[in-house]
């Protein structure tokens, strides 16, 4: 079985933001999201 890409905090959040979370809050290095917000690009 191949190995997983890295993938940063910040490219995490960059995905997911492009799906329609939003971040929630953050506390130190961990981020909650929240809510699907409608794709309008």
């Amino acid at each position: 079985m191949s190995r997983l890409p890295v993938c940063s905090g910040a490219d995490a959040v960059k995905a997911f933001r492009q799906m329609g979370y939003e971040v929630d809050h953050q506390t130190g290095s961990h981020t909650s999201s929240c809510g699907i917000l409608p794709n309008v690009a």
